[in-house]
């Protein structure tokens, strides 16, 4: 039986960053326009982490841009952990109107290769995939 629990999420502090400003479509959506759009909306708006951007003049890649971008996010306290384990409702809605509503949850998977009820995201590309690990493992989230 896979594990469903609640954790301790890191949220936007709406004072200093107003959910509305902040939010973006998930990352394989985003067009290079749309891009430019979300990050003048705020100053930590997710698609600076979520889609970065290398620093050529500074000589860092994109990777080393979204570490620094939310570990001062955090210690700015526009990102601020949850003081309780919680679960997290949701709702997406595209630009058709239709929805799609469920709850976020840690998920505690089987080993690989072992039996498991949980199965892998349909049809997912190794490069995106290697993408969405490497800045995974870069800001440590």
């Amino acid at each position: 039986m896979p594990r469903f629990e609640a954790f301790r999420g890191l949220r936007y502090q709406p004072a200093l960053a107003p959910i509305v400003q902040v939010i973006a479509p998930p990352y394989d959506v985003i067009s290079p326009t749309q891009r430019v759009h979300l990050a003048s909306r705020h100053q930590a708006n997710s698609v600076l982490v979520e889609l970065p951007e290398a620093d050529l003049t500074g000589g860092r890649d994109r990777y080393a841009v979204a570490t620094d971008l939310f570990l001062r996010w955090q210690a700015e306290g526009i990102l601020a952990v949850d003081p309780q384990p919680c679960l997290y409702p949701y709702r997406m809605t595209d630009t058709a109107g239709r929805s799609t509503t469920g709850v976020i949850g840690a998920l505690g998977l089987a080993e690989p290769d072992a039996e498991s009820d949980i199965l892998p995201h349909e049809q997912t590309l190794p490069k995106p995939k290697s993408d969405r690990l490497d800045l995974l493992r870069a800001t440590k989230s």
